[in-house]
């Protein structure tokens, strides 16, 4: 085994850990696949020296490569803040329809 096979080896948990938290319904191979390159390009930049577990390291690379494949693949370009804003309007929806019981 060479050295990225261990490492895609003890991340491919934390890979489909994220794939189902924050991308349902997008083809999970696919989505695994660039996370693999989000795992290689975390190793080839992490230092030891740093005070943060690899893991924790990578858990960005990962999640940075699938949205950028959602993005990217996406018909209509919403951008960061109206993404936001739209999150928030749903969070807030939601609250209100508990609170008042509608």
């Amino acid at each position: 085994m060479n050295k990225y096979e261990e490492v895609i080896t003890s991340t491919s948990g934390m890979i489909y850990m994220i794939i189902n938290r924050y991308f349902k319904g997008y083809d999970k191979e696919d989505l695994y696949q660039v996370g693999v390159i989000g795992v290689i390009k975390a190793y080839n930049n992490y230092k030891k020296d740093h005070n943060t577990k690899f893991s924790t390291y990578a858990y960005k690379y990962i999640y940075g490569e699938m949205y950028n494949l959602i993005y990217k693949n996406s018909d209509l370009k919403i951008t960061k803040d109206t993404l936001k804003l739209y999150k928030s309007i749903i969070k807030t929806y939601q609250l209100l329809t508990q609170k008042n019981n509608k």
